[in-house]
């Protein structure tokens, strides 16, 4: 007779999404190899160069762009990931949704501006206090 009661896997809430309106998409996006690797909670804002030669490359928001390179804030990681020191990383971001500022993270010694929420407004990204 099968076992009907069991407990398959316990949900937890993260305390990262708080609104159903804009719909939380994912996508895969590529984070950029680091001098000294580190691993990325979920929930991480991510940058993406928007020129040089890492144009598309993602990398923790608050990063500072080098000559000529621009980054722009554009995803919310969506698992937690590590990244090396020898090559870039694949991992699964939010391209939209409805997030709590309370859960997300942001580079050290580096505060979230009025101007990066506006960025992300842009791409569907949103933020909604989850304590309101």
């Amino acid at each position: 007779m099968a076992d009907y009661y069991r407990v398959v896997d316990e949900l937890a809430h993260d305390n990262l999404i708080s609104g159903v309106s804009p719909d939380t998409e994912i996508q895969t996006v590529t984070l950029l190899v680091l001098a000294q690797a580190a691993t990325y909670p979920k929930g991480t804002l991510l940058g993406v160069h928007t020129a040089g030669i890492k144009a598309g490359k993602c990398v923790i928001l608050g990063t500072a762009a080098g000559g000529g390179e621009a980054i722009e804030p554009a995803f919310v990681l969506a698992e937690e990931t590590a990244v090396g020191v020898a090559e870039d990383v694949a991992a699964p971001a939010y391209s939209s949704g409805c997030f709590a500022p309370e859960g997300v993270t942001v580079a050290d010694n580096y505060t979230l501006t009025q101007a990066d929420i506006d960025g992300l407004r842009t791409r569907n990204i949103v933020f909604k206090s989850i304590f309101h």
